[in-house]
C-alpha cells in the first residue's frame, strides 16, 4: 500500500513538473508563418530569415500569453518602434547588426495582446528570424486595412531630425507625417523616402529610382511591390531646384507621374505635396501648373506652410503636415474620413489661431512648439505656476 502511494505521488510530481516546464516553455514562431503580418517592401527570397531596407516597414502579430521576444540581425544598427496594443513605446530601440533576441514585451496579463515592430530608420537590410511568445502562441489578425497609401519623397517625408528641436540627431518614421495620417485614416502605408532625393537623375537617391527598388541600392523595371495603393503622395522637388531650371523641374515631375501611372494605373490619386515659404524657388510655385497641363484627373496638389527655416520638421510640424493631408484626402473621396484621433495637437495654427494656444504643450518626444539652434532658454518644471501644462 505504501509502494502504491509513493507510485502516485512521484507520478503527480512529474506530471506537476511537465506542467511547469510546459507552461513556461516560449511558443516559436516562424517568420514564414501564414499569421504573421508584413508591411513594407520585405524580401521572401528566403521565407525563413525574410529581410527589408526601408523604414516605416513592420511585422504585426496578435498572440496570447504575457510576453514576446524577437530575434532579428541587420547590416547596419537600426532604430524600432514597438507598439503594443496600439500603444506605442515612448522610446525607441536599438537593434545591432548582429543576431539577437530582444525582449519586446513581459509581465502582460495572460490575455491576447497585438505586437508590432515598426523600423524607425534605414541605415542597413534588417532581417527577421522569429518570434519567441511566452504563452500560447499567435492567432489570426484582423482584416488588413482597406486603404492603402504609397508615400515616396525626401528628408522631410523620411523624418529626418523629427526627434530633435535643433534639426539634429536621427531620422524617425513613426512620428513623421505619413505614419500620423496613416494612422488617423487606419489605413496601410509603403514608404520610400531618402534624405537628399530628388525627382529624377541618374542615381540611386531620387523618387524615379525608388518606384523600381526593393532596397534603395538596385533598381529592377520589372520589379512590382505587390502593394496597390489607393493614393500615391509624392513630397519632393526641393532638392531639384539647385541646379535645375523651372522647365527640367517640370519635366521632372512629369516623369515620375508616368512611371507610377505604368507601375500602378490610372486609378490611384497622385498627390504631389509640397511646402510653400521654403524657398524663393520652391516647386510649389508651379507644381499646379502640372497638373493642368498633364490633365489627369486623379492628380492633386496639396500644399503646406514651411515655418522653420530651412530645417527639417520636428515631430510638431509634422503634425500639421499629417492634418493637412488628411483634410485634402477626405476632400478627394467621401469614404476616406478619419476614424483615429490625431497622435498630438496640430502642428499648424487655422483661421489665424495660434496651433498650441501656449508654449507650453510638448510633443511625446518633450519638444516643444519653438525652434531654437543654440541654447539659452530655461525650462522650469513647475506645474503649479505654468498657466499651461507643466513647464
Amino acid at each position: 500500500m505504501k509502494e502504491f502511494m509513493f507510485k502516485q505521488i512521484l507520478w503527480c510530481q512529474v506530471l506537476l513538473l511537465l506542467m511547469v516546464l510546459t507552461s513556461s516553455a516560449a511558443v516559436r514562431v516562424s517568420p514564414s508563418d501564414p499569421q504573421v503580418r508584413y508591411t513594407g517592401r520585405w524580401n521572401f527570397d528566403n521565407p525563413s530569415i525574410p529581410w527589408v531596407g526601408w523604414q516605416g516597414s513592420s511585422i504585426m502579430v496578435k498572440f496570447e500569453g504575457t510576453g514576446i521576444s524577437v530575434e532579428m540581425g541587420g547590416t547596419h544598427t537600426d532604430q524600432y518602434r514597438v507598439i503594443i496594443d496600439g500603444i506605442p513605446e515612448s522610446t525607441r530601440r536599438y537593434f545591432s547588426s548582429s543576431t539577437n533576441t530582444y525582449v519586446l514585451a513581459e509581465g502582460l496579463s495572460d490575455s491576447i495582446h497585438t505586437m508590432e515592430l515598426l523600423k524607425e530608420t534605414f541605415y542597413g537590410m534588417s532581417y527577421f528570424h522569429g518570434l519567441d511568445v511566452e504563452g500560447t502562441g499567435i492567432l489570426p489578425l484582423p482584416e488588413r486595412p482597406a486603404l492603402r497609401i504609397e508615400f515616396y519623397g525626401d528628408s522631410n517625408m523620411d523624418g529626418s531630425s523629427n526627434y530633435s528641436e535643433k534639426n539634429s540627431g536621427d531620422m524617425g518614421t513613426y512620428y513623421a507625417f505619413p505614419a500620423m495620417v496613416t494612422r488617423m485614416l487606419g489605413a496601410e502605408m509603403n514608404n520610400q523616402s531618402v534624405g537628399g532625393a530628388q525627382l529624377y537623375g541618374t542615381g540611386d537617391n531620387c523618387v524615379g529610382s525608388f518606384i523600381f527598388s526593393q532596397d534603395y541600392y538596385t533598381q529592377d523595371p520589372g520589379y512590382r511591390s505587390g502593394f496597390d495603393p489607393h493614393i500615391i503622395v509624392v513630397n519632393a522637388g526641393a532638392n531639384d531646384i539647385w541646379d535645375n531650371s523651372k522647365s527640367a523641374i517640370k519635366n521632372r515631375y512629369k516623369d515620375v507621374i508616368y512611371d507610377l501611372r505604368q507601375v500602378y494605373g490610372a486609378g490611384p490619386n497622385i498627390i504631389l505635396m509640397n511646402a510653400y515659404g521654403w524657398d524663393i524657388q520652391e516647386p510649389a510655385n508651379y507644381t499646379k501648373e502640372v497638373v493642368d497641363e498633364l490633365g489627369d484627373p486623379n492628380l492633386s496638389v496639396c500644399l503646406f506652410p514651411w515655418l522653420w527655416e530651412q530645417w527639417h520638421g520636428s515631430q510638431w510640424d509634422h503634425s500639421g503636415e499629417a492634418h493637412v493631408l488628411l483634410d485634402h484626402i477626405k476632400s478627394l473621396n467621401p469614404e476616406w474620413d478619419q476614424v483615429n484621433q490625431g497622435d498630438i495637437i496640430d502642428g499648424f495654427g487655422h483661421k489665424w489661431d495660434f496651433a498650441n494656444g501656449s508654449f507650453e504643450y510638448d510633443a511625446p518626444f518633450v519638444g516643444f512648439g519653438w525652434r531654437y539652434y543654440t541654447d539659452g532658454v530655461e525650462r522650469i518644471q513647475d506645474p503649479d505656476q505654468a498657466a499651461a501644462g507643466d513647464y
